[in-house]
C-alpha cells in the first residue's frame, strides 16, 4: 500500500512538473545540431548510417535519428512555407506577364507563346483548372462496346501485324550480330 502511494505521488509530480526548456545556445544543443547537419551531409554523399555513426562517434541508430530529425524539420518548414512560396511564384508570374506585355501587344509570336506558358503556370498555382473527368464506362454505367465490321476488323488486324513487323525488324537491327 505504501509502495502504491509513493508511485502515485511520483507519477503525479512527473505529470505536474513544469517542462524544462532546453537552451538552444548550450554546448550540448549546438553539438547535437552540428551532428545532425554533418550526418545529413554524409548521408547525401552515400555514407551508411554505420559509417556516419563511426565518423561522428555515435551509434548507427543515433546517426539515423540525426538524419531523420533534420529531414523532418525541412519537411515541416516546407509545409509551413507553401503559401508564401505560392505567393512568390504568383508575383513572379505577374512580373513576367508585365515584361512580356509590350511584345504581346505588338503581336510577337514568341512573346505570346511565353505569356501563354506563364498563364498556364499561374492557373496551375491557383487551381483554376477544373479536374479532368475520365469515363471508363458507357453512358449508363455499362461496359463500353466497340463494334467493328468484318472489313474494319481485318483492316485493324493488318495494321497491327504490320506495326509488329516493323517493331520486330527494328529490334533485330539494333540487336546487332
Amino acid at each position: 500500500m505504501a509502495q502504491s502511494r509513493k508511485l502515485s505521488k511520483l507519477t503525479y509530480k512527473q505529470v505536474t512538473r513544469p517542462r524544462v526548456r532546453f537552451n538552444p545556445g548550450s554546448k550540448r544543443h549546438l553539438q547535437a545540431r552540428e551532428h545532425e547537419e554533418k550526418a545529413l551531409e554524409l548521408r547525401k554523399k552515400g555514407w551508411s548510417y554505420k559509417e556516419i555513426g563511426h565518423k561522428l562517434g555515435i551509434s548507427r541508430v543515433a546517426a539515423y535519428q540525426c538524419v531523420m530529425r533534420v529531414l523532418t524539420a525541412y519537411e515541416d518548414d516546407i509545409k509551413e512555407n507553401v503559401p508564401a512560396v505560392r505567393r512568390l511564384e504568383l508575383e513572379r508570374c505577374d512580373a513576367m506577364t508585365k515584361a512580356l506585355a509590350k511584345r504581346v501587344a505588338k503581336g510577337d509570336v514568341r512573346a505570346i507563346l511565353a505569356d501563354l506558358r506563364v498563364m498556364e503556370h499561374r492557373a496551375k498555382l491557383t487551381g483554376i483548372y477544373a479536374p479532368t473527368r475520365l469515363e471508363h464506362t458507357g453512358a449508363d454505367g455499362d461496359p463500353i462496346e466497340v463494334k467493328l465490321s468484318d472489313a474494319e476488323l481485318d483492316s485493324e488486324i493488318s495494321r497491327l501485324v504490320t506495326m509488329l513487323g516493323v517493331v520486330a525488324a527494328s529490334a533485330a537491327e539494333h540487336a546487332g550480330p
